[in-house]
């Protein structure tokens, strides 16, 4: 009652064709089919797969923020989910890929563990299982629509951020991380650790330990905008050969925004003139911004082509 495509098969065996994706965010069942020939019989397969949400943003639509609360159309400011991806009025959100898993960890609904408990805003958050530990040697993700950026201004920074809140060992290799793609196919991590409002854990760049309440964490989509579809999945993996005893990862209040414009308000002393002989010259700089907040991380002052210093923002 779906999508249908056929492909004739060539000296290897192999045949494509394409398919238009039926209902986006949903678990759809794909049938592969063979009607087979004078010495081959037929054959089939069948697995559960999940089309990817596409959602358009731009400028004037941003920031999207999705709590996961409510039903909306894919094209409100606000997105929100249920539990299977999609809603009854066509709006879907973030959506976990069935495909291969039907054990997945990620469950959408009230976190009910011993330390995360509730959501950041409204009852419901995206967690590593609601309300149970977690297995030696578990990977899974949930993902995001994929996100249409052509109406981006060239040279703006997209921003993912979200209210997090981890629970969970310090073991080496178990945690949670952000990746993005260009393609829904190769992902890369965003982010490593020692970053402002990001990882917790520098040996393999993920999220551990205890962040005691959902605390926000960001950090701009490398080269998303670049792309003409961007998507991201938020991991979770446990590589010990033990269970992991936490509660896990859960997030809510998942947002894609344009970073903040800023601009430097003050450099002090004023660098004219400069004294006749001086070795060093110790300079302040005030960078300040339109949104919230402190600006975080890294400046640099270049004298002419040739003296330079750096430093980082303090509060």
């Amino acid at each position: 009652g779906g999508a249908a495509c056929t492909g004739v098969l060539d000296a290897q065996g192999r045949g494509e064709c394409v398919l238009v994706p039926p209902t986006p965010g949903a678990a759809n069942e794909l049938v592969a089919s063979y009607t087979g020939d004078f010495i081959h019989a037929p054959a089939v397969v069948r697995e559960l797969v999940t089309v990817s949400p596409r959602l358009t943003i731009s400028a004037e639509t941003l920031p999207i923020v999705d709590d996961f609360e409510l039903q909306q159309k894919p094209d409100d400011n606000h997105m929100n989910s249920n539990s299977g991806g999609e809603s009854s009025d066509g709006g879907t959100t973030w959506y976990r890929n069935v495909r291969g898993n039907e054990t997945a960890l990620w469950e959408l609904g009230t976190p009910r563990g011993d330390v995360i408990v509730g959501a950041a805003s409204g009852e419901r958050a995206w967690a590593t299982s609601l309300d149970r530990f977690h297995g030696a040697a578990e990977l899974d993700y949930v993902y995001s629509p994929a996100y249409d950026t052509a109406g981006i201004p060239v040279g703006a920074d997209l921003v993912w951020c979200a209210d997090a809140w981890y629970s969970m060992s310090f073991r080496e290799g178990d945690g949670a991380f952000l990746e993005v793609s260009a393609d829904g196919a190769a992902y890369v991590k965003v982010g490593v650790a020692g970053e402002v409002q990001w990882y917790t854990d520098a040996r393999t760049d993920v999220w551990n330990r205890e962040s005691g309440r959902y605390v926000e964490v960001c950090h701009p989509l490398p080269s998303a905008v670049e792309a003409e579809v961007v998507q991201l999945r938020v991991g979770f993996v446990v590589q010990s050969e033990q269970p992991e005893s936490g509660d896990g990862f859960a997030f809510d209040n998942a947002r894609v925004q344009l970073a903040a414009p800023t601009y430097i308000d003050e450099v002090r002393p004023a660098v004219v003139p400069i004294p006749f002989g001086a070795v060093t010259m110790p300079l302040e700089v005030t960078v300040l911004s339109v949104a919230p907040g402190v600006p975080h991380g890294l400046g640099e002052l270049e004298l002419g082509s040739g003296a330079t210093c750096n430093g980082t923002l303090d509060q």
